[in-house]
């Protein structure tokens, strides 16, 4: 969890459930990720201690958010946020070997910082520019069946239905659905998922069209972090303003 320690001063607390778009990775600091800006404008427009929780790692798909919520429970919040993208649809968990076979998995520590800044950024670059397979969305999806929707979302579906918790989806848009103006055709069926399955949802595409947002193919800059939480902002505020207690 990339968030602050919880309190039991903490009067409603949110999860926000997803991969390395909302980790944000070691180039994006804490306090410009878009969960520590909202935690930061809701608790500062309701003057009270409101927890926006930050659970995501690299290459997650629904299924893990799943496994982890089974494992860790939803630390008592009344909602929980997810942010997938349309990959995400058929992105099931596997366990293929990747550390030390591709290189967004290092098996080792990098010589010097430069080393690593040329291996992590320039390389990845280069490579995406002539092997789709080099980006790590893409080697993952190259073991996925694309044919079946990722189990994971009907467990999340279901758990809080169990729990009586809320749910709120954010679809985020890659930088080349922003480009296209439309969803790839996974997007398109989790969108209809999500209505079949009575789930609010936010369709990232109608909100943020600027591919200036972006410091890859899908990751957010610090910008795309704060358009995300001006996005999140809204229903997020109506949810705390519904169930904060007098």
């Amino acid at each position: 969890m990339r968030s602050k320690p919880l309190s039991q001063k903490d009067e409603i607390r949110i999860l926000k459930i997803g991969d390395s778009i909302i980790n944000g990775g070691s180039q994006t600091d804490q306090d410009s990720l878009a969960s520590s800006i909202l935690e930061e404008q809701l608790s500062k427009k309701f003057k009270k201690n409101i927890r926006v929780l930050n659970v995501g790692a690299n290459s997650w798909g629904p299924d893990n958010a799943f496994e982890y919520i089974k494992k860790n429970g939803h630390f008592n919040s009344s909602l929980i946020v997810l942010v997938f993208s349309s990959h995400d649809y058929y992105d099931h968990m596997h366990f293929q070997k990747v550390v030390g076979v591709h290189p967004a998995w290092p098996s080792k520590k990098p010589f010097m910082a430069i080393t690593d800044g040329f291996f992590k950024y320039f390389i990845p670059w280069f490579n995406n520019k002539i092997s789709r397979n080099y980006n790590a969305y893409s080697y993952l999806s190259s073991h996925n069946n694309i044919e079946y929707m990722n189990k994971g979302w009907k467990a999340l579906f279901n758990y809080v239905n169990d729990n009586q918790i809320e749910m709120l989806v954010y679809l985020h848009p890659s930088k080349q659905e922003i480009i296209n103006g439309k969803y790839e055709d996974s997007g398109l069926k989790l969108l209809e998922v999500f209505s079949q399955n009575k789930i609010k949802f936010l369709s990232g595409i109608e909100y943020n069209a600027d591919s200036s947002l972006y410091r890859d193919f899908i990751h957010l800059n610090n910008k795309g972090q704060k358009a995300l939480a001006n996005v999140l902002f809204t229903p997020l505020q109506a949810h705390v303003k519904a169930n904060l207690k007098d």
